[in-house]
């Protein structure tokens, strides 16, 4: 009988496995719809699970239900606050529901116990540059390259910190004419 049963325990795990892969895909597809049929089909104890968490959060995102997301987020950034992502995620939502600021004042408080985050530190430097605060934003930014040198290239794409090289690009502009 014990093998029936890590039989039927391997059969459980494997189907959870399948459908986060196959709500994986349907994100990765936009397909946010099916994503969301996928884990609604499966046991509800899988919510506790870090991987179907950030799932949901996907679906809630790519299905604009900030709401949702914010609430999940923010419930697990309480519960559980050695992860920084819960934080991240709910000042994502916090900055589409209520404003930058909400948003900023997450991270900094999440900032206090994950200082060494560099995607704490990278998206501050996002929210900061919004906010036109692009001294803060630089040290920011600075400091999620020291953490994680990464963050370099994916800033240079990065519409939130266009802004920001803009005003870096004419303060360099402006020291050289001056020191012509």
């Amino acid at each position: 009988m014990r093998y029936n049963l890590t039989a039927s325990a391997i059969g459980a795990a494997g189907e959870h496995a399948r459908r986060l892969l196959a709500a994986e895909g349907y994100i990765d597809l936009g397909m946010y719809k099916e994503a969301d049929a996928e884990l609604r089909a499966l046991d509800p104890g899988c919510f506790a699970l870090e991987d179907t968490l950030v799932l949901q959060l996907c679906i809630y995102a790519g299905m604009h239900r900030w709401k949702k997301a914010h609430a999940l987020a923010s419930q697990l950034a309480e519960q559980d606050p050695e992860n920084p992502q819960w934080s991240i995620w709910s000042a994502s939502a916090a900055c589409r529901l209520q404003s930058v600021e909400a948003a900023k004042g997450i991270l900094l408080k999440a900032l206090d116990t994950h200082p060494d985050n560099a995607n704490i530190h990278y998206n501050l430097s996002c929210y900061e540059t919004r906010l036109r605060h692009y001294h803060k934003a630089q040290r920011h930014l600075a400091r999620a390259i020291q953490l994680d040198p990464r963050f370099k290239l994916v800033a240079m794409d990065d519409a939130d910190l266009e802004p920001l090289w803009i005003k870096v690009t004419k303060e360099a502009a402006a020291r050289d004419e001056a020191n012509i």
